[in-house]
């Protein structure tokens, strides 16, 4: 005898102790994890346009305050480098105005010690353009002096390194050059 290993899916009351999971169940469980996906991606893309949203606004507030303080850091060196030329212009002016003094102080005490002011204004133009001309051929003198001294020790210096690194120099080898031509 032959015994049938299932039950037809038409009898009512074999579908009830079936192992099988309903079609309409598992439709129902899919769906409800589709709409909690769902619901759970429209969350996080909510968040993730609030964050970004957020980080925008902080990048914004951080670019915001570093141009303004570049701004104001260069607002104040236009007012330091304003005040340090009227500062420049007015210490000019007192020196020019300390010379002036100084010049016609010495130009009317040699007019009255010679008798005749003239004289003593000639006097003192004569002298103080002797004494500029001196100091600017003596000033000229000491600064070619320690200019070609610097450049002196600067080539002397290049030279005592190529000695080292190629065994001679520039000058050695330009005599060996001219005594091989000679």
């Amino acid at each position: 005898m032959v015994m049938p290993t299932s039950t037809p899916p038409s009898d009512p009351g074999a579908a009830a102790t079936s192992t099988e999971p309903h079609p309409s169940a598992d439709s129902d469980s899919v769906k409800r994890k589709m709409n909690e996906a769902k619901a759970a991606a429209k969350s996080a893309f909510a968040t993730m346009t609030e964050r970004f949203g957020e980080i925008r606004e902080y990048a914004s507030y951080y670019f915001s305050t570093k141009t303004d303080a570049l701004k104001n850091k260069i607002t104040m060196l236009a007012i330091y480098a304003v005040l340090g030329i009227v500062a420049g212009v007015v210490g000019l002016a007192v020196l020019a105005t300390a010379g002036v003094l100084l010049v016609r102080g010495i130009a009317e005490a040699l007019g009255a010690a010679f008798g005749k002011q003239w004289l003593g204004d000639l006097v003192t133009s004569v002298g103080l353009l002797v004494l500029l001309a001196g100091g600017a051929f003596i000033g000229l003198k000491v600064l070619s002096g320690t200019f070609k001294r610097k450049l002196m020790a600067k080539y002397e210096q290049r030279h005592q390194e190529q000695r080292e690194r190629f065994g001679t120099d520039v000058f050695q080898r330009s005599r060996e050059a001219q005594q091989q031509e000679g």
